[in-house]
Order: structure tokens, then C-alpha cells, then sequence
């Protein structure tokens, strides 16, 4: 069986927590909050899927942000993910 290779995705820079331990919030300037774009996401699955398919490895994501939940299109991301077969975590 072939080993995994993980991808973590960080979706959004969206948070609530501002903690100041935050990699995203630390600077102490205003953070422009960058959301990965919905049109790209099919896209990074398939380039992902193929390269770990090209390596023998087994495709993981960890879905990761800020808070990936507060993405405005957080559960499209996460249906296409599941439909793709893909193991996958939320961080």
C-alpha cells in the first residue's frame, strides 16, 4: 500500500480569535482577510490527486485557516473534497 502525502489547505484568513500567537494576526497591522477562490478548488483537487497519484502516494487534506468554517463558501468546498474521495480533517 502506498504512504500518504498530506496537503494542507489553508482556505481562508478569516478568524474571530485574533490570537496573538497567530501567525495570520501577529504583525499587529490590519490583516487583509484573502479568501482561496471557490472557482479554483476542482482544479487544486484534481492537480492534487494526480500528482499524488503519479508519486503512489495516498491523498489527505487538512483543511486549515484562520477558522476554515468562517469561509463564505466553507461546506461547497467540503462536499467537493468528500466527493472526491480524498481523506480529509478540518483544523
Amino acid at each position: 500500500m502506498p504512504g500518504s502525502f498530506g496537503l494542507q489547505w489553508h482556505i481562508t484568513n478569516r478568524c474571530d480569535q485574533k490570537c496573538k500567537h497567530c501567525y495570520i494576526f501577529n504583525s499587529g497591522q490590519n490583516v487583509r482577510l484573502n479568501d482561496f477562490k471557490i472557482d479554483d478548488v476542482d482544479e487544486v483537487i484534481t492537480k492534487f490527486i494526480n500528482f499524488c497519484h503519479n508519486n503512489d502516494k495516498r491523498p489527505s487534506i487538512s483543511i486549515t485557516g484562520g477558522d476554515p468554517i468562517l469561509h463564505p463558501n466553507f461546506w461547497e468546498i467540503i462536499e467537493k473534497v468528500y466527493k472526491s474521495n480524498i481523506s480529509f480533517e478540518v483544523l
